[in-house]
């Protein structure tokens, strides 16, 4: 809110959102940290945002302070091979999100403008995350990683949620999301999706949220 209200130039607004989201969902999010973990760093650096004057690259430096322990390196060994289904459904469906967007980027696309992200949206996010390998069938160790687990309108994934990965493939095209059609071109190469596949596609992501969630300088913006 304070950046919001800082006059500050477009664009710099833009980054240093850019910069605030990349350090909160890294605390809070990536490392799961509750609410009340650096509350006085934030308040602080609210106050200094509108009235000590402070330029784009010192509250730039700023926020980055307040991430420093919490790093993207820590957060990514937490997340690999850990249950990414329990008591991160929130979190988790926030994560795909943004890797949706990042993939509708390349593709020239808007992520947004796809009415099924409405439904998921709108109800409880344990609603829509699908396990591609079925709870009943995955092995216990990747069952709730996150190589087996992307979003789904919640209709539809209760509807799937008994079918073995092979017989998916359509409905997952259909939903055009961009991370569905990603798990369909891994289903070509293993209908079964075994081990190998969900935790290739766990490093996929991971690096992908290693880049992602990092900090970058002011001179640097996924959005710009």
């Amino acid at each position: 809110v304070a950046i919001c209200l800082g006059k500050f130039k477009d664009i710099d607004r833009e980054k240093l959102l850019d910069s605030w989201e990349r350090v909160s969902f890294r605390i809070y999010g990536l490392h799961d940290k509750d609410a009340r973990t650096n509350v006085g760093e934030y308040c602080r650096l609210s106050w200094n945002v509108l009235w000590s004057g402070l330029s784009p690259r010192q509250i730039l430096a700023r926020i980055r302070q307040v991430g420093k322990h919490y790093p993207i390196e820590e957060a990514i060994e937490r997340l690999r091979g850990t249950n990414c289904y329990h008591d991160w459904t929130d979190e988790l469906r926030y994560f795909l999100f943004r890797y949706e967007e990042y993939l509708a980027e390349k593709d020239n696309r808007n992520a947004s403008n796809n009415i099924n992200w409405e439904k998921v949206w709108a109800n409880n996010a344990s609603q829509s995350i699908e396990h591609i390998k079925s709870q009943s069938n995955a092995p216990e160790d990747i069952k709730h990683t996150l190589g087996n687990l992307m979003l789904l309108p919640p209709i539809m994934n209760s509807k799937l949620q008994h079918k073995p990965p092979q017989q998916k493939a359509e409905d997952y095209r259909g939903t055009g999301f961009f991370h569905a059609r990603e798990v369909v071109e891994m289903l070509k190469e293993d209908p079964r999706w075994s081990k190998r596949t969900s935790r290739e596609r766990e490093e996929r992501l991971l690096r992908w949220a290693a880049v992602e969630w990092a900090d970058r300088s002011l001179d640097q913006s996924r959005r710009l």
